[in-house]
Formats: C-alpha cells, structure tokens, sequence
C-alpha cells in the first residue's frame, strides 16, 4: 500500500501534537524565538527539533527519496 506524503506528514505532525499534549513544561523566549526562525520545528521538554519528511513522490524534488524517511535535529536556541 503506498500512503501520499499528504497523508504521512498529517500523521506526523499529529503524532508530535500529542507530545507536546505531555509536555507540560513552560517555553522561556528563546524556545518561542527558535520556533519562529525556522520551519516545520516542534518542542519537547524545552529542545527544539527541526523535522523533514522526505519522500518518494514529493514535488520537490530535493525532498525525494527510494522510500519515505524522517529526518529529526536538535536547533540550538536563538540567542
């Protein structure tokens, strides 16, 4: 079954919501200055991430790969 990137990074982003539902810690201003920096970025527990999903049938093509892949980083914190 091949499932679009449409439906994988709906998925993905849900599944990061509900870390963040558990994450109930406060975000100081650099955490808000880092998220508004970059794009597709998430927090838990105070560290940024960044993530991209990368994918076969992506219209970009920097962003296409054999098979869907998840690529997760920590960003350092604006200063």
């Amino acid at each position: 079954m091949r499932v679009s990137e449409q439906a994988l990074e709906d998925r993905l982003w849900h599944t990061l919501q509900h870390l963040s539902d558990f994450d109930d810690g406060l975000w100081d201003e650099t955490v808000v200055r880092s998220l508004d920096r970059a794009p597709h970025t998430f927090v838990v527990d105070g560290t940024v991430w960044s993530v991209e999903l990368l994918h076969p049938q992506s219209p970009e093509r920097a962003r296409r790969s054999p098979w869907p892949v998840l690529v997760v980083r920590p960003l350092p914190l604006a200063g």
